[in-house]
């Protein structure tokens, strides 16, 4: 007998690892009522798990060379061995065929979106003063919907410069604040009015 290839049954659904070879198997609990498995004598659900131990090593793959094959089974001849796979392959466990089943995509892990500043955010950013929080400010730029008030926060933003308070960088809120808090809606026509927030 010459060296042959067998594959493990619905391997991919079963084992899945990610670019590695894994030291340990997966058994599940399901196997306690798979039917093929329950056909079997315990003496070859035993050899069965051995055949899966090697076969995690080759992606659900192993290959049989008749002079080691009794030692992985455990059994006396290799008469014996070759009835072992033989009851295995009659049961749908292992094939000459590849009954793997499909592989998972998990070798290549999903593309990172690049986050990308809109061009009306990037308007925004180069006329605000203080230049801290970008992420920050670009999320509440998107959710304070400013797209739609560009120029009016533009010209609060230069209203704003010409404040005392705005002289000083430490005195002028983090963009993401001024716009949470939607400041370029404030009135700082009415008497007393103090443009800006001490963070």
């Amino acid at each position: 007998m010459t060296e042959c290839l067998y594959y493990v049954r619905n391997w991919f659904s079963h084992q899945h690892y990610s670019n590695r070879t894994a030291p340990w198997i997966k058994l599940e609990k399901s196997i306690l009522h798979n039917a093929r498995v329950q056909s079997l004598k315990v003496d070859d659900r035993w050899r069965l798990v051995t055949i899966w131990i090697i076969a995690s090593d080759h992606d659900g793959t192993f290959t049989v060379c008749p002079s080691q094959l009794r030692h992985i089974m455990g059994v006396a001849t290799q008469y014996q061995a070759l009835n072992v796979l033989a009851r295995l392959e009659a049961n749908g466990l292992i094939s000459k065929q590849d009954i793997r089943g499909v592989k998972p995509l998990l070798d290549s892990k999903p593309e990172r979106k690049q986050f990308t500043y809109s061009d009306k955010f990037l308007v925004f950013w180069s006329a605000y003063p203080r230049k801290v929080g970008k992420g920050d400010a670009a999320k509440s730029f998107d959710k304070a919907m400013v797209e739609d008030n560009l120029e009016a926060v533009l010209e609060a933003i230069e209203k704003c410069k010409k404040t005392s308070q705005w002289q000083d960088i430490k005195y002028i809120p983090h963009p993401a604040t001024w716009l949470n808090q939607r400041r370029w809606e404030d009135e700082p026509d009415k008497p007393g009015f103090d443009w800006g927030a001490v963070e």
